[in-house]
């Protein structure tokens, strides 16, 4: 009976189980000596839209991002404060995707905050 197991990727495989029976004339009754289960690893398929783990992006540190973009680690602390710099918290540390990132910048997030007039 094939078995479907799901977590990021979808592996296939199948499942199958040997049962060795015989017959005692001590019990008058079929007794189980062994069963065997075999598993057959067949095909790893990636869910639409999904990586698979060698592709997978790595997450970045604060010095690593900072180095990405030429820039100093408190410049990056300052961005995810005051212009909400894609970063992601994992207890104390930060962490970064560097795609995500580079779509900040270039959707010009990193620039200077334009500054409003006031009315007098």
């Amino acid at each position: 009976m094939p078995i479907l197991l799901y977590a990021r990727h979808t592996l296939y495989c199948l499942s199958l189980v040997i049962s060795v029976f015989i017959w005692s004339y001590w019990t008058n009754r079929v007794i189980c000596l062994c069963n065997l289960t075999v598993t057959v690893r067949c095909k790893e398929l990636n869910a639409p839209g999904q990586e698979s783990m060698q592709e997978q992006e790595r997450w970045l540190s604060v010095e690593e991002i900072a180095a990405h973009l030429g820039v100093n680690r408190d410049t990056i602390y300052k961005w995810i404060e005051r212009k909400d710099m894609p970063a992601h918290k994992v207890g104390r540390l930060w962490k970064f995707k560097a795609s995500e990132v580079d779509n900040w910048v270039r959707a010009g997030k990193s620039g200077p905050r334009k500054q409003g007039f006031l009315n007098e």
